[in-house]
């Protein structure tokens, strides 16, 4: 018995198929994360904020312990030393987190079964920090909270190329506050479900 030859022709590869079901903007950078969150595609999403890292500014990291809330350990395995410049992923609680690698971020976001509220044009006027850049689109997720857990809305910074810029969940907010810049709403994308 020989094996039967199976010839398999493969296009290039493409971003994934949009998620059945998955809500569009027409502004294919937004949709193409409104799919990957649909999708619970979290490769596409760390692959996005891994982009945009290469545009936010590095920090010095430390060494144990930390000098407060938001720094960023040395990792002695690859070289590094206290001062030392690394990449880091944006995220916003009640203090900020630099994370080296945006992946267990956003897994514990799509693990809050993200449904998505509103999209809105991101404020034209420079954020508070050039390490938690606004991006063009804000895209605003309910979530739903765990036991212990407060959170019941989340922001993605999306820049206008599609790439994650930053993770946002604030203290707690209502929802309806993510929308929002400086107390006013911003405008409102249209979005149709498909």
């Amino acid at each position: 018995d020989q094996p039967s030859e199976v010839v398999a022709e493969w296009d290039a590869p493409g971003p994934p198929p949009p998620a059945a079901g998955a809500p569009s903007t027409g502004i294919e950078a937004v949709d193409e994360v409104l799919a990957a969150v649909a999708r619970y595609d979290w490769p596409t999403l760390r692959e996005g904020a891994l982009d945009a890292m290469d545009d936010l500014p590095d920090v010095a990291c430390q060494e144990e312990p930390l000098e407060g809330p938001g720094g960023v350990v040395c990792d002695p395995k690859n070289g590094e030393t206290a001062g030392d410049e690394v990449s880091v992923f944006p995220v916003a609680y009640c203090e900020g987190v630099l994370a080296r690698d945006p992946m267990p971020e956003l897994r514990a976001f799509l693990d809050m079964a993200p449904a998505l509220y509103a999209v809105v044009a991101a404020p034209e006027e420079p954020s508070q920090s050039e390490l938690y850049p606004n991006g063009a689109y804000w895209l605003v997720y309910e979530l739903q909270a765990t036991p212990g857990d407060a959170q019941t809305g989340a922001r993605l910074h999306v820049t206008a190329e599609g790439n994650v810029t930053a993770l946002w969940f604030g203290c707690a907010p209502p929802v309806g506050e993510l929308v929002q810049w400086r107390g006013e709403p911003l405008p409102a994308i249209e979005v149709h479900e498909e």
